[in-house]
């Protein structure tokens, strides 16, 4: 019933845009961070897993972290750094 809409409804539906929001922006400092600190992989591919995260933005939280995983590793970055933002971003 997309026209009776609870409140409670609507406050789950802004809750979890609000944490898929939050999780994005991580994701973007995470990468920035990472780079910073003198990671060889994410100069080279991160507009790549950016373009990937702004795509899937509309997924839940944890498709999200799968595909961009999934995306990190066909770009090549390495095993040590897509476990980690796994870990990170579960």
């Amino acid at each position: 019933m997309a026209s009776k809409k609870t409140s409670n409804g609507l406050q789950t539906k802004n809750n979890n845009w609000n944490y898929l929001k939050a999780m994005v922006e991580g994701m973007h400092d995470w990468l920035e961070t990472k780079e910073i600190s003198g990671n060889q992989n994410i100069p080279l591919c991160r507009s790549q897993i950016e373009n990937e995260i702004e795509s899937h933005m509309k997924n839940t939280s944890s498709e999200l972290t799968k595909v961009v995983a999934h995306k990190m590793k066909n770009l090549g970055c390495e095993k040590s750094l897509v476990v980690e933002f796994r870990s990170v971003f579960r």
